[in-house]
């Protein structure tokens, strides 16, 4: 068997691996994205584009190695076939996780949208108040 065929099998088995992964990853984000964890969101956040940034680089890898390659041997062929079957079925997953993800997110947007709409309005109400103070003042200095 030549090496380049083993390597194709590698490279997909940690295809899966990182996707599993990153369907980890995923999941463990809904914590903080429930929380509005700030901190804990960025950490997360930084490792799924790592593991997106390393399955892009194992599909590059693969697809170069498959270009070159006529094809494997039927025991070979077989075993990729599991692997690929598998990698959808984690792929399925990870889409799933991403739409709960994105929902989770425009939750959290809404949220902060809400706050700083009412931020707005107090600091508005305070600075009327607060000019409305002085005016009524200065009617008291002159009355006086």
């Amino acid at each position: 068997m030549k090496p380049e065929n083993q390597r194709v099998i590698e490279l997909a088995e940690r295809r899966v691996l990182a996707l599993r992964s990153l369907a980890g990853e995923m999941l463990k984000a809904q914590g903080p994205l429930t929380r509005l964890d700030a901190a804990a969101i960025r950490e997360n956040t930084g490792e799924q584009q790592r593991l997106v940034e390393e399955i892009q680089a194992l599909d590059r890898e693969s697809a170069r190695l498959r270009h070159l390659l006529p094809g494997l041997d039927p025991a070979r062929s077989a075993r990729l076939l599991v692997i690929e079957k598998e990698s959808q079925d984690i792929q399925a997953e990870v889409r799933w996780l991403n739409q709960i993800q994105a929902r989770l997110l425009q939750g959290w947007r809404c949220s902060i949208n809400l706050l700083m709409s009412f931020v707005g309005t107090y600091q508005a109400l305070a600075q009327g108040s607060a000019s409305g103070l002085r005016g009524s003042e200065r009617s008291r200095q002159w009355a006086g």
